[in-house]
């Protein structure tokens, strides 16, 4: 094959009156149809060949043609793009290394331009550029709510309009985010729809030309901007409708060029949604659509200072702790396991009473104990509660009391608030049964210990469950959780039954005779799972559930689980300004923390006012003291002097001072060092000074000296001399 030389040298073009075309795409291209023939130089015979020998037209002669080609990482010459060339004189154009010359005689074709196809274009700075008066115009700025950032949304049907942004679709009119007011179907289509308006304040000069600019559109509804000037008073002056669409599929440029009239400081921005297009449009869900705003002074070119944007995010205060008012849950016998769940989290005391055992005739069943003590709780969690039954029966008692038979009598259940499960394991907390009794009382439930049964004579009686073991006698021994029970004697009588507690009284026989039957042995109590716990014997002075005391506890068990008051913690109470002076009553003892921002000064056409302060601080209070706050107003344009001290605008160029803000106790009789320092500067040294309640003032209350009556302006209460 062949091939001619590379070139050696760089070529050199001269080439004189380009018209240059401002745009010219790239894109790609095919480099032509060369094809590349080998000759078939000797003769064949009658075999088969891989390749035609045939007799090829465009090369006359016999022989294979393959098409060129090139790989795709070949760099074209062809593909060239001038941008703004001064002159072509001397332009170059290198020929490639050796090691990259690729061609090949595979037929396929030429790789194309990866480069994608880019317009060239100019750009020029705008020497009449003016500042966009309106902030926010293109709502890219948004708050937590969605709601575009320094607008503010109106409707008289609230809940049936939202004011929010459309983001990411068609509607979008540029950027990321367009003015969306959107309102809910008319139920029944009745042909009335929802209506709304976005607005936002603008600083404006008088008798000054203004344009207006922005893009409207409103889907299956009327819409409209319009721009209301207003004075120094607040009153409206004119308004100007900038544009109105109706049911428009696209998006209407809207222009407006006004003068504003004498007299006008403020120029309100409206975006209005109105009413449906059609009355069967009321049925679906109206949009408005807005974006581009842009409102600029025509007759001077000057730069101000906008009002700051700000975005309002929530977020949780991890020192938040709600105030829980204290509680008072009581449980009576039912028969059956109840259950408590915490309200909130906190520290819960326990209070339990133990069921008596069975008495017969003149012999008591053993009385109830009564155990008391503390425990941490979250919210949520479940407590289960045992409340012990008593008897007058040989069955026992409701929550572990002994059964026995003939005219003995069962022993007291247990009272026991069980935590994490349901199984005897899981008490935290236990009130020990009595004993029931026959001819000899039962012994008492409850305490460390329960107590022994009495006999007459000969029986032989329970004893009462410890801490570790339950109680032995005549009959069966307790265990876990349960009394025994009563067994007979040689009289063939029962004996009284075991008491339930942490662990069950003994069972009693009988002896010889009726007058010798035994009385079973109380349950132990338990506060193993409580904090500061005390647990008490039936013969013991307790509190009785009613709120008296009592020897021991007679009848069915009880429960009450109480909760102290808890304060909270991290809670803000927050104070706008009213042009009054507002009060707040601590509603607990404690350290209370105190921000205060003053008011920021007012702004005429030209400059912005000053930005208020901001002071915190610590103050100890107790519960029920008050704090008189006073709240700073901002100044305005051309305004009177404001609360908290700020003063007047001299004329209507100018603007009035912002007020500050201030906390102050208060109290009674006072004296500040040796003497009381009145506003005007006087030192009526060693008078004693007395609030006048009854002359509240605007800025503070008033105090009554020999002098006369004074008004003080920072002021702290303490003890007199």
């Amino acid at each position: 094959m062949s091939r001619p030389s590379r070139p050696a040298q760089p070529m050199i073009l001269d080439i004189e009156g380009l018209d240059v075309i401002d745009t010219l795409p790239n894109g790609q291209y095919m480099t032509g149809t060369s094809t590349v023939f080998y000759q078939l130089e000797m003769s064949y015979g009658t075999g088969s060949r891989p390749y035609s020998t045939a007799y090829n037209s465009t090369y006359g002669a016999n022989g294979v043609q393959f098409g060129s080609a090139y790989s795709n990482n070949h760099s074209k010459v062809n593909d060239v793009v001038i941008h703004n060339p001064v002159s072509s004189q001397y332009a170059m154009i290198m020929p490639l290394p050796a090691d990259r010359d690729q061609r090949t005689t595979d037929s396929k074709a030429l790789g194309g331009n990866l480069m994608q196809a880019t317009v060239e274009y100019q750009k020029t700075l705008n020497p009449d550029y003016r500042q966009n008066l309106i902030g926010n115009g293109d709502a890219e700025i948004l708050d937590s709510s969605t709601q575009v950032s320094g607008w503010t949304g109106y409707t008289t049907t609230p809940g049936q309009v939202s004011f929010t942004s459309r983001t990411g679709d068609s509607w979008v009119m540029a950027g990321t985010n367009s003015f969306e007011i959107r309102t809910e179907p008319n139920p029944g289509g009745t042909g009335t729809s929802y209506t709304g308006t976005y607005y936002r304040d603008v600083t404006i000069k008088a008798n000054t030309d203004y344009e207006f600019t922005g893009s409207l559109s409103c889907h299956r509804c009327a819409a409209s901007i319009t721009l209301d000037a207003y004075d120094a008073n607040g009153s409206l002056i004119q308004t100007y409708v900038a544009g109105t669409v109706s049911n428009t599929g696209t998006v209407t440029p809207i222009t407006r060029m006004f003068t504003s009239p004498a007299g006008a400081v403020k120029l309100r921005v409206k975006l209005n949604k109105g009413a449906a297009a059609s009355s069967s449009a009321a049925s679906y869900s109206e949009h408005l659509f807005a974006d581009n705003l842009v409102l600029t002074n025509r007759s001077d070119n000057e730069w101000i200072g906008l009002d700051d944007l700000y975005q309002t995010v929530a977020v949780n205060n991890p020192d938040y702790q709600p105030e829980v008012e204290a509680t008072d849950t009581s449980f009576d016998f039912t028969g059956a396991v109840q259950t408590f769940t915490v309200p909130a989290t906190g520290t819960y005391t326990l209070e339990l009473w133990g069921a008596q055992g069975g008495s017969y005739s003149g012999s008591n069943g053993g009385h109830g104990g009564y155990s008391t003590g503390q425990v941490n709780l979250t919210k949520g969690e479940t407590l289960y509660i045992n409340v012990g039954g008593t008897t007058g029966t040989g069955a026992g008692g409701w929550n572990g009391g002994g059964s026995t038979a003939g005219v003995a009598k069962g022993g007291g259940g247990a009272t026991d608030i069980r935590k994490g499960g349901q199984a005897l394991t899981d008490r935290i907390i236990v009130a020990g049964g009595g004993g029931g009794g026959q001819a000899g009382a039962g012994g008492v439930g409850g305490g460390t210990t329960g107590g022994t049964g009495y006999k007459n004579c000969c029986g032989t009686v329970g004893s009462g469950g410890t801490q570790t073991a339950g109680g032995t006698g005549g009959g069966t021994s307790g265990v876990l959780g349960i009394g025994g029970n009563g067994a007979t004697g040689s009289d063939g009588l029962y004996g009284g039954a075991g008491g339930g507690g942490y662990y069950g009284g003994g069972g009693a026989n009988s002896d010889v005779s009726l007058v010798d039957d035994g009385g079973g042995g109380g349950g132990s109590g338990y506060i193993g799972g409580v904090i500061g716990g005390t647990t008490y014997d039936g013969a013991s002075t307790i509190p009785s559930p009613s709120g008296a005391t009592e020897i021991g506890h007679m009848g069915n068990g009880y429960v009450r689980i109480t909760s102290e008051r808890t304060a909270g913690g991290g809670e803000a109470t927050r104070f706008d300004y009213t042009g009054a002076m507002e009060l707040y009553a601590a509603p607990r003892s404690g350290i209370y923390t105190i921000q205060a921002w003053g008011a920021s000064g007012g702004a005429n056409s030209s400059n912005q006012g000053g930005r208020g302060g901001y002071s915190t601080g610590n103050l100890t209070l107790s519960q029920g003291d008050t704090l008189s706050l006073y709240i700073g107003e901002a100044g305005t344009a051309g305004g009177d002097a404001t609360f908290g001290g700020g003063g007047a605008a001299a004329d209507s160029s100018g603007a009035s001072g912002g007020g500050a803000s201030d906390v102050r106790t208060s109290g009674g009789i006072y004296k500040v060092n040796s003497g009381l320092y009145l506003r005007d500067g006087t030192t009526l040294s060693g008078t004693t000074a007395t609030m006048n309640a009854t002359n509240e003032g605007v800025y503070g209350p008033y105090i009554t000296v020999a002098a006369g009556r004074y008004q003080v302006d920072v002021y702290v209460y303490t003890a007199q001399d």
